[in-house]
């Protein structure tokens, strides 16, 4: 609106200005003066050159106002033959088209905490094979103690992890706090990431260890283990005390990066680190001359 009023009065200006020069003109070639010879006549022929210039420009500037039509923006159609009190209809237009995207559901990877494999012994042994000390009864696993590791009381475990960051978890009760060779302490435990190199299995080894017949307890161990080796044989990696009784407990022994770490009963016992077994491995129990049940087995994710 405002640009049509200014181009309005731009022309006004030009138009005032032509007309302007020429009066001028007629007035330089001697019109005026021939108008006032006339005596009869020199007010009004006077008079209305003298105004000419601003009666056509006004008449020009009426015109082209009359007939300017300002742009109001885009027209509504509305139907002239009827008359309707109804409230206008506002429609909106949305100024971004929403953006529909498709998403692939990725492969569901195990979550740290969840359960890989969990034993069921109620149908026998169900994929667990070792030595003939090892049986199933009433939905537990047990050892009779009659097997001297690690020529026997060596079981292993179905499940083979792919990934070599995992937690073994085992319930598991010593029918004797004593063994049955002689020693004054029970001795078993998990075994995790074991390898198989030529004829020997080789891995990680925790749980009770000595026959150390201390009144505080027997000795539990973190070892680096080889099958060919028998546990007098063995360089523990670390080494604690834990009381020797016939209750249950809850064994974990963790693997994750190059730790190794041993809880039982969910408190932190021991821990090391070592470089020695980095891949997944192989998963077993072992016992020596120890009568053990194990009532629950499972391999969490980490």
């Amino acid at each position: 609106m405002k640009t049509e009023v200014v181009w309005f009065i731009v022309c006004f200006f030009f138009v005032w200005i032509a007309i302007a020069n020429l009066t001028s003109f007629m007035r330089g070639r001697g019109w005026f003066d021939r108008a006032h010879q006339n005596p009869q006549t020199p007010t009004v022929i006077s008079g209305s050159l003298a105004g000419l210039p601003v009666i056509i420009a006004a008449t020009i500037f009426i015109t082209a106002l009359s007939s300017y039509k300002p742009n109001l923006g885009p027209i509504i159609a509305q139907n002239p033959t009827s008359v309707s009190n109804s409230p206008p209809i506002t429609v909106e237009v949305p100024t971004k088209v929403p953006t529909v995207s498709t998403s692939i559901t990725p492969t569901r990877e195990p979550q740290a905490g969840a359960v890989l494999y969990e034993a069921d012994w109620s149908q026998g042994m169900n994929g667990w094979t070792g030595s003939l000390d090892w049986k199933t009864v009433n939905g537990m696993l047990v050892n009779d103690g009659t097997g001297q590791f690690p020529k026997s009381g060596l079981i292993k475990s179905p499940f083979q992890p792919d990934n070599a960051n995992y937690a073994v978890e085992a319930e598991i009760q010593a029918i004797d706090s004593s063994n049955t060779s002689g020693g004054c302490a029970a001795r078993f435990g998990i075994i995790v990431r074991a390898q198989q190199q030529q004829e020997q299995l080789a891995g990680y080894l925790a749980g009770h260890t000595s026959s150390n017949c201390s009144d505080s307890g027997s000795t539990i161990a973190i070892a680096s283990w080889e099958s060919s080796a028998d546990l007098r044989n063995i360089s523990p990696l670390v080494i604690g005390r834990f009381a020797k009784d016939t209750d249950w407990h809850k064994y974990r022994v963790e693997v994750q990066g190059d730790t190794i770490r041993l809880i039982i009963d969910d408190l932190f016992v021991l821990g090391t680190a070592d470089i020695r077994f980095l891949a997944p491995g192989l998963i077993a129990l072992w016992s020596d001359s120890t009568a053990i049940n194990v009532r629950s087995f499972k391999v969490i994710e980490l």
